[in-house]
């Protein structure tokens, strides 16, 4: 109230000032002035209100007027101090069922700002005070005080700190309400450890009976985190080396386990007693408390944005779609590609009968055909008669001019060809000769320049093709080296 008079003075001296005070207008809206109506810059001026309280005298009865200061609007900061390893409601000792999670709590109030810290990360509670102080909304801030608060722990009050954030006992947290209207704007889980998997996992060095070296891969849960507490002794019993196993299971593998087969089980955890790993069993009163504190890291886990279930669910389902589409494409590739072979080897045996017809034709029009076509093939030039002359009087063949005799046309070469809807793209025949075999629009070989290579290249790529649809055809060049070996292994892929 002494701060609503102080503003409402300022602001009739600034109008006055200005030159535009007019009691009539001004006055009756003044009067109603009050905290609400404050700008952020009125806010901010005022000191803040900082309410000290511990995490145990709220859960005794100072909760309403908690939740009556959250709900309030005005700017007023809450700090409390809980004791991570124990629930608050217990006196000094672990929850039986659910823990009281304070912070968990306030973020059901919507429009406070909240913050779960600890001295552990510094940085991060630094920068929680800076935005709890820079909110014009109430805030409440939960921070570790067994950390902070009391004797000092054995190990020191840093370490202790740092095993209640790493075992899930005070996950780091803070919801601010100004950032947004989502909860990926509102809440962030800050610096916690391996914020993706239930427990933080470390691999320890050490060595065998035998001395050899060797690494323990442990999972450090919210029992790891009791074990520094000396008040938690009285959770935990050494396992004598010879005890039966069967039974045994780590905490991390206990807390994976149905409640049935849990019933069945016995949870423990590694401890270094006088430089040796022993098991220690674990009361079923401390596990239970584990296995609250793992699903409560997940439902804060999931509000943050990590290993979110919808989120999962719906990248599986695009997964599975696109899985599906590519299956589609390629079922209609295969098939196009079907297609084409088929057609391809359609227009292959039709050419082939056209030509085997072709040849049967030719045959047929021989000495009784009164056909007078040309065979498609072969032209032969007609012979000349010998002249007339006496059989006794003969020249010997030796002694025949061979200049006069009219020599016979040679066959006419079959060009090569390929059957390029066939081509695998393989580039072998290509990278051969890249003039005489060439690409077409869709990436499969035909012949280019038939004059630009040998006989030779033109069988050899025939040979090493993998598809076989190269066909030499015949020598362009009859007067090449190595025709004799070269015509019947091209025979076979024409």
């Amino acid at each position: 109230q002494r701060w609503t008079e102080r503003f409402r003075s300022l602001r009739i001296a600034e109008l006055e000032v200005a030159g535009t005070w007019d009691e009539d207008h001004h006055a009756p809206w003044l009067q109603s002035f009050d905290w609400e109506a404050f700008s952020r810059d009125e806010l901010m001026a005022m000191p803040p209100v900082v309410a000290l309280a511990s995490a145990s005298d709220v859960a005794k009865g100072d909760f309403l007027a908690v939740s009556q200061a959250l709900t309030s609007g005005r700017p007023v900061k809450l700090l409390i101090y809980a004791e991570p390893l124990k629930d608050p409601r217990a006196e000094g000792e672990v929850a039986s069922g659910f823990r009281l999670e304070l912070g968990y709590l306030g973020i059901g109030h919507r429009e406070a700002f909240v913050l779960q810290s600890s001295v552990a990360r510094p940085g991060h509670l630094a920068e929680g005070y800076k935005g709890a102080l820079a909110c014009e909304r109430p805030g409440l801030m939960v921070l570790d005080g067994a950390a902070t608060r009391g004797p000092t722990p054995r190990l020191g009050r840093w370490l202790y700190a740092s095993a209640a954030v790493e075992g899930r006992a005070h996950p780091m947290f803070s919801y601010a309400p100004e950032a947004g209207g989502s909860w990926a704007a509102r809440l962030t889980l800050g610096e916690n450890p391996q914020p993706e998997a239930d427990w933080v996992t470390w691999e320890l060095p050490c060595q065998h009976r035998d001395g050899g070296p060797t690494s323990l891969s442990v999972e450090f849960t919210f029992a790891d985190a009791a074990l520094l507490d000396p008040g938690m002794a009285k959770h935990f019993a050494i396992i004598p080396g010879d005890c039966p196993q069967e039974d045994l299971v780590t905490m991390a593998e206990w807390l994976g386990l149905s409640d049935e087969v849990a019933s069945r089980k016995v949870p423990y955890i590694w401890i270094n007693a006088s430089g040796e790993l022993w098991r220690a069993v674990v009361t079923r009163r401390l596990a239970w408390a584990a296995r609250d504190r793992q699903a409560f890291w997940r439902l804060l886990r999931e509000l943050g944005g990590v290993k979110n279930v919808y989120v999962e669910a719906a990248v599986a389902k695009a997964q599975a779609e696109a899985a599906a589409e590519i299956e589609r494409r390629l079922a209609e590739q295969a098939a196009i590609h079907a297609a084409a072979l088929e057609a391809t080897r359609r227009d292959a045996a039709k050419e082939a009968m056209e030509r085997l017809t072709a040849v049967l034709l030719d045959l047929d029009a021989g000495p009784l055909s009164t056909s007078a076509a040309p065979r498609p093939v072969v032209k032969a030039a007609p012979v000349a008669a010998p002249a007339a002359a006496p059989a006794v009087e003969a020249a010997p063949k030796a002694e025949a001019p061979k200049a006069e005799a009219p020599k016979p046309e040679a066959p006419d070469a079959e060009e090569p060809w390929v059957d390029s809807p066939l081509c695998t793209s393989c580039n072998d025949c290509v990278a051969m000769n890249p003039a005489l075999f060439v690409y077409d629009g869709n990436k499969q070989v035909r012949i280019g320049d038939a004059k630009a290579g040998t006989f030779a290249q033109l069988v050899k790529a025939a040979e090493s093709c993998p598809a076989k649809c190269i066909h030499p055809g015949t020598p362009m060049n009859p007067d090449e080296p190595g025709l004799a070996d070269l015509l019947p292994r091209a025979a076979r892929f024409n």
